[in-house]
């Protein structure tokens, strides 16, 4: 009985974050849409990436910034430009890294709506740490339209084949990470 109870919690642990994103009541149902019609490159602009160490802001990375817009631009995904400013708020504590995400989703649209970018999209990348940043524990993806409306997250951690590929223990790691994260949320066919 207890195996079944293990194995019933480790398949929850996968499944309700996939489930969980594609129901997220805080991604707007318009600009997903429009985002998922979208043919070709769109514009967007790159905040540095968020650096977590536990449920703690410590660093906005513009290096790995620039980097995710290059690569964006290679890959002919996007005409991507990044902006020096970093998006700063509170990370909510919590063991659930969607409750993490939905706090950072809706505090990075809140910033997004209140700069006004002129591209099409804002692109923000969260790498979330141990307290010492050597073991990745999750990255997540926010993309967020030009009115502040979320229109796509992305959550990747130990479950998934992106992060195996990789086993992130470094900025570097969780880079590679998202890139591949990125292909696959943005796809276009």
């Amino acid at each position: 009985m207890m195996r079944m109870n293990g194995f019933v919690a480790a398949v929850m642990v996968v499944l309700l974050p996939v489930i969980w994103m594609g129901c997220a009541a805080y991604v707007s149902r318009e600009a997903r849409r429009t985002f998922e019609k979208c043919t070709g490159m769109f514009t967007v602009t790159v905040f540095p990436v968020n650096i977590l160490k536990g449920f703690t802001l410590v660093d906005h990375d513009v290096e790995v910034a620039d980097q995710l817009a290059r690569f964006l631009m290679d890959e002919q995904i996007a005409d991507a430009s990044v902006t020096g400013e970093a998006a700063i708020y509170t990370v909510k504590k919590s063991v659930s890294q969607p409750a993490v995400m939905k706090n950072s989703a809706v505090a990075f649209a809140a910033i997004v709506k209140e700069r006004q970018i002129s591209t099409q999209y804002a692109l923000l990348v969260e790498i979330m740490f141990n307290h010492r940043e050597t073991v990745v524990r999750g990255v997540h993806i926010y993309l967020v339209d030009s009115q502040g409306r979320v229109a796509m997250i992305g959550l990747n951690n130990s479950h998934w084949e992106e992060y195996k590929a990789v086993m992130p223990r470094d900025r570097q790691g969780g880079y590679q990470v998202a890139i591949r994260m990125l292909r696959r949320l943005c796809k276009r066919d």
